[in-house]
C-alpha cells in the first residue's frame, strides 16, 4: 500500500549520483516522448487521411480555449510535489482536491463561455464541441496523484508506462470512430473516452488513494502566487499565433495552420520538453549547489542543441517531402508554415531551456515568469501585424521574428540568475548551430527534385542530412579539444562497442 514513507526524498551521497538520476530522467522523458510522438504520427498520418483540414481546425478551436482556462487555474500542485524535499499524506491530498476542483471549474466554464468561443472563432459548430469536451476535463482532474509521484520518487520507468498506455487508449478510441463517422466528432469522443480510462488506469498503476483535503492549501496557494503568471505566460507562448489564425482565416485554415505547429514541435519541442520533464526533480537536488548545477545547466543545453538543431533544420529542408509523405497532398499548404515553425520552435526550445525549469528549480519562478511575458510582448504584435496585414501563412513568419528577437533576452536572463557569462552559452551552441547549417545547405544543395516517389527522396535526404550533421559535428568536437558532453559519451561508447566487436 501507499505509504508516507514513500514520498520522502534524501539529499544524494554524491555528485555521481545526482548525475546518474539526472541522465537516467531525462533519457527515460526523451524515450518517452518521442514514442509518444511516433503513435502521434502513427494516429495523424491515418487520420489526416480520414478527416480534413477543417475537422482539425474546429477541434483545435475547442483545444486552445481548454488550454487558455486551464493555464489560468493552473496552480502548479504537482510541481510544488515535486520541489520538495519531504512530502506528506496531506500534501498530497490537498494536491488532489485542488487539481479536482481545477477541473471542476474549468469544466463550468467552458460551457458558460462556449457562445463567446463560437462568436470570436465565427464557427457555431465549436459550442457543442466544447460542452462535451467540459466532461473529459471533469473526468480528467479525478486523476490520481500518483502519476506525479512517479516523477517525484525518480520512478520515470512508471512515468513512461502510464504515458504510453494514454496514447495507446487514444488511439484505440480515435482512429475507429473516424472510419465510422468521418467527422470532426470522431475527435471529440475519441478525446473523452480515452480520458475515462486514462482516470482508471491511473488508478490502477498507483496505490495511491485521493481524500478530499484542503489541510496545505495556504502553502500550494503562496506557491501558485508566482506559478500561475508564468503558467498563463507559457501558454500564449504557444498559442496565441493559433488564437490570431482562429480568428483571422476560416476553420480550414486554423487546421492547416495547427497541423504544420504540431509537425513543428515534433522536431524540438518533443526533445525539450522531454528533457524539461527529467530536469526538474534533479535540479531541484542540485539548488544547493550553484556550481554543480550550472554546470550541470550547461551541459544539458549542449546536449539538447545537439538533438533539436539537426531535427529543425532538417525538417526545414524536407518539409515538402514530409508533408507528401506523412500526411498527403492534400496537406501541401502547411508546408511554407511548416519551413517557418520549425525554425521558430528551435528559438524557442533554445530560450525555454534558459529561463525554464533552471530558473524555477533554482527558486527564481518571477524572472522565469517575466522572460515568459517579455516573450508574448514580443510574439503577440508580430503575429497580429503579420496575420491581419499579409495572411494566415505569414504569422509563422512574424512568429519566428519574435523568437529572435527574445533570443538575447533570454540569455541575459540566465546570466543574471545564475553565474553563466555569455561565452558560456556561446560554447555550449556553436558547434550545433554551426553543424546544423552545413547540413542543411548539403541537403538543400544535393536534393533530387527529379525523382517521382517523395518517399525515396526524403529518404535520400534524411541519410545525406544524418551522415553530413554527424560527421561535422564530431569533427567541430574534436577542433575544440573534446570536451566533456554528448559527443564523448556517444563516441566513446561507439569505441567500446567497435571493440568489443573486434574482440569476437
Amino acid at each position: 500500500m501507499y505509504s508516507q514513507s514513500s514520498m520522502r526524498v534524501t539529499e544524494p551521497s554524491s555528485q555521481a549520483s545526482i548525475y546518474t538520476d539526472m541522465f537516467r530522467g531525462s533519457a527515460w522523458s526523451v524515450l518517452m516522448r518521442w514514442s509518444l510522438r511516433g503513435i502521434g504520427l502513427i494516429s495523424t498520418m491515418i487520420l489526416a487521411r480520414l478527416l480534413t483540414p477543417e475537422d482539425f481546425g474546429i477541434m483545435a478551436m475547442a483545444s486552445v480555449v481548454i488550454g487558455l482556462l486551464e493555464m489560468f487555474s493552473e496552480l502548479g500542485a504537482g510541481t510544488l510535489l515535486i520541489r520538495e524535499a519531504n512530502v506528506t499524506r496531506e500534501d498530497t491530498d490537498t494536491a488532489w482536491t485542488i487539481r479536482f476542483l481545477q477541473s471542476v471549474c474549468v469544466a463550468l466554464l467552458l460551457v458558460l463561455i462556449a457562445p463567446f468561443a463560437s462568436s470570436y472563432f465565427r464557427e457555431p459548430r465549436v459550442v457543442l464541441v466544447m460542452d462535451a469536451l467540459a466532461f473529459s476535463e471533469l473526468f480528467s482532474g479525478a486523476t490520481s496523484i500518483g502519476i506525479v509521484l512517479f516523477r517525484k520518487e525518480l520512478d520515470f520507468a512508471g512515468d513512461f508506462r502510464f504515458a504510453i498506455y494514454r496514447r495507446l487508449l487514444k488511439l484505440a478510441a480515435t482512429v475507429p470512430l473516424a472510419f465510422v463517422m468521418r467527422s470532426y466528432w470522431a475527435l471529440v469522443l475519441g478525446h473523452l473516452v480515452s480520458t475515462v480510462l486514462s482516470v482508471l488506469l491511473s488508478y490502477r498503476m498507483h496505490s495511491y488513494r485521493p481524500r478530499f483535503s484542503l489541510a496545505k492549501a495556504r502553502e500550494f496557494l503562496r506557491f501558485s502566487a508566482s506559478i500561475v503568471p508564468l503558467n498563463i505566460g507559457r501558454f500564449l507562448n504557444e498559442r496565441v499565433d493559433v488564437l490570431v489564425v482562429g480568428r483571422i482565416g476560416s476553420t480550414s485554415a486554423l487546421g492547416v495552420y495547427n497541423m504544420a505547429a504540431e509537425l513543428s514541435l515534433m522536431a524540438t519541442e518533443q526533445v525539450r520538453s522531454a528533457v524539461e520533464r527529467g530536469l526538474i526533480p534533479s535540479y531541484a537536488r542540485l539548488a544547493y549547489d550553484r556550481e554543480k548545477l550550472v554546470e550541470a545547466f550547461l551541459h544539458v543545453l549542449t546536449s539538447v542543441s545537439i538533438l533539436t538543431v539537426p531535427l529543425a533544420l532538417g525538417l526545414f529542408s524536407v518539409s515538402e517531402d514530409f508533408v507528401r509523405v506523412f500526411l498527403g497532398s492534400q496537406w501541401d499548404a502547411t508546408v511554407p508554415i511548416l519551413r517557418w515553425l520549425s525554425i521558430y520552435s528551435l528559438l524557442v526550445s533554445i530560450e525555454v531551456i534558459l529561463t525554464g525549469s533552471i530558473l524555477i528549480a533554482s527558486g527564481h519562478e518571477r524572472l522565469s515568469a517575466a522572460a515568459m511575458w517579455i516573450r508574448v510582448g514580443f510574439l503577440l504584435p508580430s503575429v497580429v501585424v503579420a496575420g491581419y496585414f499579409w495572411g494566415v501563412q505569414r504569422v509563422a513568419v512574424g512568429a519566428t521574428i519574435a523568437a529572435a528577437l527574445m533570443l538575447p533576452v533570454a540569455a541575459y536572463c540566465q546570466t543574471t540568475a545564475l553565474p553563466v557569462t555569455v561565452g558560456n552559452l556561446a560554447r555550449a551552441l556553436w558547434r550545433p548551430a554551426v553543424a546544423g547549417a552545413i547540413m542543411a545547405l548539403v541537403v538543400r544543395g544535393f536534393h533530387a527534385s527529379t525523382l517521382r516517389s517523395s518517399a525515396v527522396s526524403l529518404a535520400i535526404d534524411v541519410f545525406t542530412g544524418a551522415v553530413t550533421y554527424a560527421t561535422v559535428l564530431i569533427f567541430l568536437w574534436w577542433l575544440s579539444g573534446r570536451p566533456n558532453g554528448l559527443e564523448r559519451t556517444v563516441t566513446s561508447a561507439a569505441a567500446s562497442r567497435v571493440r568489443s566487436w573486434l574482440s569476437r
